[in-house]
This record gives C-alpha cells, structure tokens and sequence, in this order.
C-alpha cells in the first residue's frame, strides 16, 4: 500500500462516517442509547470507533495509552462530532507525512494492558479503516431500525459522488 492508498481508505472512512453523523442528528438522547438488539447503542458505537481511531493512531505515532476514549469523554452527539473532527485533522496530518518506507516498517506499541506487539504499519492502517467499517455496519442497522436509514454506504457510491463532483 501507498501513503495515497491509506489515504484514499481514510477519505472514504470520513465520508461514510459523515453520513451516519448525519442520520443521527435527527435522533433523540433516548434513541442514541436505545438498544433493540444485543448490539451497543449508538452513542457507544460511536465512542468506542473514535476511541480506537485516537488509540491506533497514538500508537502509531510512537505511544501507548492506557485507557480508551469514554461515553463520559464525549457525551453529546455534537461532542463526538467534534472529538470525530479534531481526529480526522490529526490522522489525515499523520498520513500525509508518510513515506513508502515509513509505511513498510514496523510499529512497535503495547495494548491498553501493557501486552507488547509489533505489526507493518501498514497493516496497522488498514486494519483501524477496516475496524471502522464493523463498526459503521452496526450503527447502520441500528439507525435503519429508528427509521433513519443512512443509504448505501457501499464504496463504489463514494468513487461515483466523487467522480460527480471532484475536489477543487
């Protein structure tokens, strides 16, 4: 992979993540901690892709928290739109000053226990894009069961509105 490839990951991951925040705003306090189902609730959902958004890229920068991102830390949906902002910034600025060789190297880091691991961080990368897309299904199906479907959140529909409508 190339710094433009986890990027383009990224941009997508913003995208679809904007749609569900979007959906969301027309929801109620009770409705973003509603459970119908043995998933999480929204708002957990929600905290617990940001926190691991924060964690991974903390990690890849050379530290090792200790701790997650909590309901508490974030606990208005207009926080956590804020909190998803401020991180977007933070890791589109990481990516951006990548190299090739950057990415093929290897990311030593502990987990939030202090169990030590080491992975390319590339593969680190592509697994947090990837950890956000379970997690971005789940709220989709709990927004779709409040009646608040965020649509298609497919990639070939963001290759084809960006394609509609390229960047300046």
């Amino acid at each position: 992979m190339t710094p433009n490839d986890i990027q383009f990951l990224f941009d997508y991951s913003d995208w679809a993540w904007n749609k569900l925040l979007d959906k969301m705003e027309a929801l109620d306090e009770a409705q973003l901690d509603a459970q119908p189902w043995t998933l999480p609730s929204l708002r957990r959902i929600l905290t617990h892709a940001l926190g691991a958004e924060i964690l991974w890229r903390t990690r890849m920068q050379g530290a090792s928290p200790t701790s997650m991102l909590t309901v508490e830390d974030v606990p208005t949906l207009a926080a956590i739109r804020e909190r998803w902002r401020e991180e977007s910034a933070a890791r589109r600025a990481f990516i951006a000053g990548l190299t090739q060789a950057d990415l093929d190297g290897t990311i030593h880091y502990k987990t939030t226990r202090g169990q030590p691991y080491a992975e390319t961080l590339w593969r680190l990368l592509a697994h947090l894009a990837n950890h956000g897309t379970q997690h971005r299904s789940e709220a989709a199906a709990l927004l779709t069961e409040l009646g608040h479907s965020p649509g298609d959140l497919d990639m070939i529909v963001y290759l084809r509105e960006k394609q509609a409508s390229p960047s300046p």
